[in-house]
């Protein structure tokens, strides 16, 4: 009996560690702009739709290099050279549609890429639930410096 009882206050006690704090990584660290930008590069903050908090985690490959993970309500950004810059969304079983998106960075500029789920094509997955597809795609300045302050900041590989 007191074997079954310590293991029920185990669990207990383990359930409720894992809803305060979650499982896996938390993002903690809220929007912050990198200042000043290396000089003779280009900065690009690529981020996830923060009204969408069930989407999917989500690589993102910049220039064919994985770099980061995008998770639901999280961003992070990345230095590059001027030039043109490709990002992809890449997940196993992918539900990201269209090309990837380039962009032509110039040095000392700000780039801000989101990636979205479009529910207006909506697909069923293996176990029977609705997914949108996901969408890479450029926003201005002023509507990201709004949405994307909703976002945590995710490691870079």
């Amino acid at each position: 009996m007191t074997l079954f009882l310590a293991r029920a206050v185990l669990g207990l006690v383990l359930s409720l560690n894992a809803s305060l704090v979650g499982c896996g990584p938390a993002l903690q660290v809220a929007f912050e702009k990198v200042a000043p930008i290396p000089e003779g590069r280009g900065m690009l903050y690529i981020y996830q739709d923060p009204l969408d908090p069930y989407s999917d985690r989500i690589d993102i490959q910049i220039n064919g290099k994985d770099v980061s993970t995008l998770r639901p309500r999280g961003y992070f950004s990345y230095v590059v050279n001027p030039g043109e810059v490709t990002l992809a969304g890449t997940k196993k079983f992918s539900m990201i549609s269209g090309p990837s998106i380039t962009l032509d960075v110039n040095a000392g500029q700000v780039r801000y890429v989101k990636l979205y789920r479009d529910w207006g094509r909506v697909r069923s997955s293996d176990d029977g639930s609705k997914r949108g597809w996901y969408h890479l795609v450029e926003i201005p300045v002023l509507r990201a410096e709004k949405e994307i302050i909703e976002c945590r900041l995710v490691p870079v590989l």
